[in-house]
């Protein structure tokens, strides 16, 4: 009985010993950066160098393999000398050690003289931004709604929602009608009406841009293999 038992508290600390060390995956994305901003970025995990890595412009980058528990990633324009002490100015985020899977968005912060990046970390858990989900980020002024599928979407100015594009989950076709308005709701207008193409295998995030001309654009970018 003892040595049955003392199997199967070696079994329990074994496993438990396998996922404290399992790896996370994440992807990093800098859009709509100008010709200017950085295009490359040294990595720190809890104050170590982890790696350098590109801050690609339109699609998130390959996934990167990060340890388990909780992390604060600090990004830098250059390598630290050996012995040398992170800027305080330099940007972080923090990853909690509950998310399995996570996405970097890098935005420009001017205000950082150090490093003119500030950086977003986004929940892409199972349970938090699934597969076949739509992230919507609106950056702009602008009220969106209207329907994608069967879904219906109020996205207010600078926030962000997560949908799934139909009712049943599964692949194939779905229809966008979005409309916008900018303070007054009474004054709205059209903004997009297409078919879209949607895979329950993939994660979409789509950016809500403002134009020049009052008007509203849009990027849409797809997250594979994460």
């Amino acid at each position: 009985m003892h040595l049955f038992i003392s199997a199967i508290i070696t079994s329990i600390l074994v496993l438990f010993a396998t996922s404290a060390h399992a790896e996370r995956a994440g992807k990093i994305l800098y859009y709509n950066a100008s010709k200017s901003a950085p295009k490359e970025a040294f990595i720190y995990i809890n104050d170590k160098a982890f790696a350098k890595h590109e801050l690609p412009r339109w699609h998130f980058s390959p996934a990167m393999k990060i340890k388990a528990g909780e992390i604060v990633m600090t990004f830098t324009p250059k390598a630290i000398v050996a012995g040398d002490k992170i800027p305080k100015e330099a940007p972080k985020v923090k990853i909690p050690k509950n998310w399995r899977k996570f996405l970097l968005l890098v935005l420009p912060d001017p205000k950082n003289e150090y490093f003119p990046i500030k950086v977003k970390a986004i929940d892409a858990s199972s349970n938090a931004y699934k597969e076949g989900d739509i992230y919507f980020i609106n950056f702009s002024k602008a009220t969106v709604f209207g329907h994608i599928g069967e879904k219906k979407l109020v996205l207010r100015a600078g926030r962000k929602k997560i949908i799934s594009s139909n009712s049943s989950g599964g692949s194939g076709d779905c229809v966008a009608q979005l409309d916008f308005f900018i303070g007054d709701k009474t004054k709205t207008h059209r903004f997009i009406r297409q078919t879209w193409n949607h895979s329950s295998k993939t994660r979409r995030m789509i950016f809500i841009l403002p134009k020049k001309n009052g008007g509203l654009s849009y990027y849409a970018t797809p997250i594979r293999d994460l």
